[in-house]
């Protein structure tokens, strides 16, 4: 990638959408030399690792409504300390009844579900706690996954 001039404002639109990751990395590499430039530059982008690891300021917009605007620090302090545990339940009646049940526990910060089956739960220390839940909200827990919070 070039550019032949300096310019103070640059707009990419989704620039790595479809990429490999070699490629996007490439890509990266190039929008940070811009902003070590001190250029401005306006990002879109569904890829929130993306927004995070190459935003000063962010504004997430669904459905033409700006819903967060931020610092990627300030949107993860907002979202919650903790780690976010995703899985799916079996029952889709009993949805809210386990979200109701797991936010009981004093370490679960907060719970929502996607779908009829998909759950996210914030939890300190969650990979730690994950059997405590399991006690609690008395239903399998399918394609399980812990990880770090981010936007």
């Amino acid at each position: 990638m070039a550019v032949i001039h300096e310019p103070e404002l640059i707009f990419f639109d989704e620039p790595t959408a479809g990429l490999d990751p070699q490629s996007r990395r490439v890509v990266w590499d190039f929008i940070k030399e811009f902003q070590e430039r001190e250029s401005t530059i306006i990002l879109t982008t569904h890829n929130m690792e993306e927004a995070d690891d190459l935003s000063d300021e962010l504004l997430i917009v669904d459905y033409g409504k700006i819903i967060a605007q931020g610092t990627p620090s300030e949107l993860k302090e907002k979202l919650g300390e903790g780690d976010i545990i995703e899985f799916k339940i079996s029952n889709p009646e009993k949805r809210d009844e386990v979200i109701e049940l797991a936010t009981t526990l004093d370490f679960v910060r907060w719970g929502k579900s996607v779908g009829k089956r998909r759950i996210f739960l914030n939890a300190l220390d969650g990979l730690r706690r994950i059997s405590d839940i399991m006690d609690v909200i008395k239903v399998e827990m399918k394609d399980l996954s812990v990880h770090e919070n981010s936007l």
